[in-house]
């Protein structure tokens, strides 16, 4: 800690942070420290590289605790180094969350789709669509039963034709078609809104009454659809479920030196 410059020296004494406990497991270990008092987290996080090097780990990562306490992570090997082959679609329909992949740490990946709306967005080849179409896949048990609709809109022709069985004939290319199903995705949920109104809050999928996935690739192109409703429109919380999983082509970076555990999706279309 004094090498790297987390202690500090006052009128000839030295203060150190405190070492409050270490946990360790299969893939990474756990230091919990309380820090000085007038210390921050990014006086940390400003620090990983000495603190991953002195630890004798290829890297550390920074979270908070709860006030004054911080975790490093030392992870000592990477399990996404290797491609992960597809999961097993779900023997039981389910709306979510969906697992589509694994994280680092090897728990299970878990993407919520029902009752909120997704953005995945990173550069050509970081594998938008691999989470695509995980998402998809361990929604089909679900869309065999009944209980899940996914319309796809891709004017781009590149990712989700593949998948056109899948969506039923709720499949759009040209900006004008694309246009239309939006349109129609927002009239099913002002009718479902009217039905629901006084009655409940919560949306539980049932035949009559299906989970909407609504797939934009890329969500960019959405704006040359003058006339379709923003996907926003559809953010309400109390209205009864139509969902967006949406990509975009902008390069995305996690945090330097932040606590979250990085993903990764099976590759499957």
């Amino acid at each position: 800690m004094t090498v790297a410059g987390l202690a500090r020296h006052i009128r000839g004494r030295e203060y150190v942070p405190r070492l409050v406990k270490v946990t360790s497991d299969s893939w990474a270990d756990r230091l919990t420290v309380r820090m000085l008092d007038g210390q921050a987290v990014k006086d940390w996080s400003y620090r990983i590289e000495n603190l991953s090097h002195g630890f004798g780990a290829e890297t550390c990562r920074v979270s908070v605790a709860k006030a004054g306490q911080l975790v490093l992570t030392f992870p000592r090997h990477d399990p996404l180094s290797a491609p992960i082959a597809a999961l097993p679609v779900p023997d039981t329909p389910t709306v979510g969350p969906v697992e589509i992949g694994r994280q680092e740490d090897g728990l299970p990946w878990l993407l919520r789709l029902h009752g909120t709306h997704v953005l995945v967005a990173g550069a050509t080849g970081a594998g938008k669509g691999s989470i695509i179409w995980s998402a998809i896949r361990g929604l089909i048990p679900a869309m065999r039963a009944g209980l899940v609709e996914v319309w796809a809109l891709e004017p781009k022709l590149m990712e989700l034709s593949y998948g056109k069985a899948l969506f039923g004939g709720r499949y759009a290319a040209d900006p004008a078609d694309c246009a239309d199903l939006l349109d129609e995705a927002v009239s099913v949920m002002h009718k479902r809104a009217a039905r629901f109104a006084g009655v409940q809050r919560s949306h539980t999928p049932t035949l009559d009454d299906p989970f909407v996935l609504v797939v934009v690739d890329e969500v960019a192109l959405g704006c040359v659809l003058e006339r379709s409703i923003s996907i926003a429109g559809c953010s309400r919380s109390t209205s009864p479920r139509i969902s967006a999983i949406s990509r975009s082509p902008r390069p995305t970076q996690r945090p330097f030196g932040s606590g979250g555990p990085i993903c990764s999706a099976t590759v499957c279309p």
